[in-house]
């Protein structure tokens, strides 16, 4: 097989704004899992058929939405053919919900605010993915999510709105920019997703611990998400400026994770 390229994600589907990332996924004929560049994922054939036919749902959004650049669209068309749906993602549901266990740990200043907001929307989107999967239902843009997730009442009424203002929140929190987040944004944001989300504790203002990093799994992304609830309560310290790095790209740091 040649390699292909293939744009995914809010570019590929038309609805970009001026915070989107082109994403691109190209497969290799060698073993690799690895970016070549920021929104480049390197991902090899074979490595993408096992995750394609166990059910991958990030796999099942390149398939879904993917734009080819390079390559054939005999070879697309013959991998997109390949995916076979889990026979459940409750698990993965599950594992969201223990990332939301961090919001016990949540520092009133604007950064914890906003890292908070940040947490909440990822883990929101992950799960509301998959518990539509769970009905037959493979959707992966934010409109088409809130739409139908208020359709079969996994979130209230205001959910969409304040989900479209938690995205705004987190993309001007990624690009760098100021950021205002109310200190009820949070927790209301929550109450009206709480149908997805389950039970979640939220305290801001409390203690986070040093430690809180080392309380989760190793190189895993709720461990990365603690350091970054770390910093943010600890902005004077200068020790966490090496977590910088795998806090602007996620990605970078749970590679081995998978998808």
């Amino acid at each position: 097989m040649t390699n292909l390229l293939i744009s995914f994600g809010s570019q590929a589907r038309g609805e970009a704004d001026s915070y989107s990332d082109t994403d691109l996924l190209e497969v290799t004929d060698v073993d690799s899992n690895d970016f070549k560049a920021a929104s480049t994922l390197l991902m090899s054939q074979d490595r993408l058929l096992a995750a394609s036919q166990t059910g991958s749902l990030f796999i099942k959004h390149v398939f879904s939405e993917g734009r080819l650049v390079a390559g054939t669209a005999t070879d697309f068309a013959a991998l997109t053919r390949s995916w076979q749906s889990a026979a459940s993602y409750q698990d993965e549901i599950e594992e969201n919900r223990d990332l939301l266990k961090l919001l016990a740990y949540v520092s009133s200043n604007q950064a914890g605010l906003a890292a908070a907001v940040d947490i909440t929307i990822c883990a929101l989107r992950s799960i509301l993915i998959r518990l539509l999967a769970e009905r037959g239902e493979y959707l992966f843009s934010w409109a088409k999510l809130a739409e139908r997730s208020l359709s079969v009442g996994l979130i209230h009424p205001r959910g969409p709105a304040l989900i479209q203002a938690a995205r705004r929140l987190k993309n001007l929190y990624r690009s760098g920019k100021d950021v205002i987040v109310p200190h009820s944004f949070v927790g209301t944001l929550i109450e009206a997703t709480q149908p997805a989300l389950g039970h979640v504790r939220l305290n801001v203002g409390g203690v986070v611990p040093y430690d809180l990093p080392d309380r989760c799994p190793e190189r895993s992304y709720k461990q990365l998400r603690a350091m970054e609830l770390v910093r943010a309560a600890h902005p004077n310290d200068r020790s966490f400026d090496r977590w910088s790095a795998w806090i602007a790209d996620p990605r970078r740091f749970c590679i081995k994770a998978g998808y």
